[in-house]
């Protein structure tokens, strides 16, 4: 175990509603080179999707012992997952998030964090359990924006005349889905808690990640989709 570690700065992730793929640590230790690549070797057989390069680097300063401690174990607990599903919508995720930044700039560090999901009680939760943690670790919070969960309701008038669009035009029956998305539609709902909604959208690949792609022929489709939910609804 690197036990004598000190952090110098830690930098990672691109934008916070992303996971993040790479991650940056300066940090001081007193063990060789040689210790280090073999208890990172170790870890890589734990965890094997785990890459790393090392370089020796010049300090000037880093955090203490017990400041890097903290703060660890902060990064450590804070969740970044999937946290709770849905009791009434099979396979639904209800709630997520992630730390998606993390970035050292003279004496601050900056985490950016998402918390998304369907359910208000749930966001509220598992907030003020984030909020909790950060205090913990001395960190001050900064919210940017709040994103109001959004209940789907499969048997809305909206949801029927859509799948009859769908049927008109791809001449198949539609498979309706509650995913994990749409925020959109939930702060649109919040503002006018008496509309119906739907979420559609083009095919995403590795939707939240550095390698997300959309399928061009899909967005042709949504587009064609969307023109004739509009025609029925006027």
């Amino acid at each position: 175990m690197l036990d004598d570690t000190r952090l110098v700065s830690i930098n990672g992730g691109q934008v916070r509603n992303s996971i993040p793929k790479s991650c940056v640590i300066d940090f001081v230790s007193s063990k060789s080179r040689e210790e280090i690549v073999e208890i990172l070797e170790t870890k890589q057989k734990q965890y094997p999707e785990l890459r790393f390069d090392i370089k020796e680097i010049e300090v000037n300063k880093s955090l203490n012992k017990s400041q890097t401690d903290k703060l660890l174990k902060i990064l450590f607990a804070l969740p970044s997952n999937i946290t709770e599903v849905s009791n009434t919508l099979s396979n639904l995720t209800q709630t997520s998030c992630n730390l998606g930044t993390i970035k050292t700039e003279n004496d601050f560090l900056e985490i950016g964090y998402l918390l998304r999901g369907s359910n208000q009680y749930s966001m509220e939760k598992y907030f003020h359990k984030v909020k909790c943690l950060l205090e913990l670790g001395d960190f001050s919070l900064d919210i940017l924006t709040r994103y109001n969960g959004w209940l789907p309701d499969p048997k809305s008038e909206i949801v029927n005349l859509s799948k009859d669009a769908y049927k008109e035009i791809f001449n198949k029956e539609p498979e309706v889905l509650s995913i994990h998305a749409g925020i959109e539609c939930g702060i649109i709902v919040s503002k006018f808690p008496d509309i119906q909604a739907i979420s559609l959208g083009p095919n995403l690949l590795g939707a939240h990640t550095s390698e997300e792609k959309v399928e061009i022929e899909s967005v042709k489709n949504t587009y064609v989709l969307l023109k004739k939910i509009l025609e029925k609804l006027n």
